[in-house]
């Protein structure tokens, strides 16, 4: 499952337990949850070394894996990701999409090492064909999400899938 998280919700300090409380009343495997958040809101975090990195530590220490949404769009340099606990790194879509461009796929290519070189798994976003999984396949990248893998659909979809 993986959820969607604000600068603000991050900023809470009630996040930690909440996030332990919800994994305990639902039976949920720590690892089985990832926790997408902006790259600019995991940069600020680690940057101001404030309450918000301590959050992420805390849900980290949890087994829940933290996510950099949108790698890659921010203004932050990657030097912040070996400070903060995260275990997935989600390349743009819109860089996905510059791969019909191949002068652009170096800068795919770059995030995706990047994310080997720190021990992350790399996740494209976006992927529209399968000439997309093939290129991002080659490249090395661990995961992907998009329309070419599957839509959007209801979770009673989801649970005949998963079984």
């Amino acid at each position: 499952v993986t959820v969607n998280l604000s600068a603000r919700q991050l900023a809470d300090p009630a996040l930690p337990g909440w996030v332990e409380a919800v994994l305990t009343r639902h039976a949920l495997r720590a690892d089985r949850l990832i926790l997408d958040i902006p790259e600019i809101v995991i940069a600020g975090a680690a940057l101001d070394g404030g309450p918000e990195l301590q959050h992420l530590r805390e849900i980290a220490d949890l087994g829940v894996r933290i996510a950099v949404d949108d790698a890659g769009t921010g203004p932050a340099a990657p030097t912040y990701l070996p400070s903060v606990p995260v275990s997935i790194l989600k390349i743009d879509g819109r860089f996905v999409r510059a791969l019909r461009d191949r002068d652009e796929a170096p800068v795919v290519g770059a995030l995706i090492d990047l994310a080997h070189q720190l021990d992350l798994l790399a996740l494209a976003e976006g992927i529209e064909n399968e000439g997309e999984i093939d290129v991002l396949a080659d490249m090395g990248c661990d995961l992907g999400q998009g329309y070419a893998i599957g839509r959007a659909m209801s979770p009673d979809r989801i649970a005949t899938l998963l079984v």
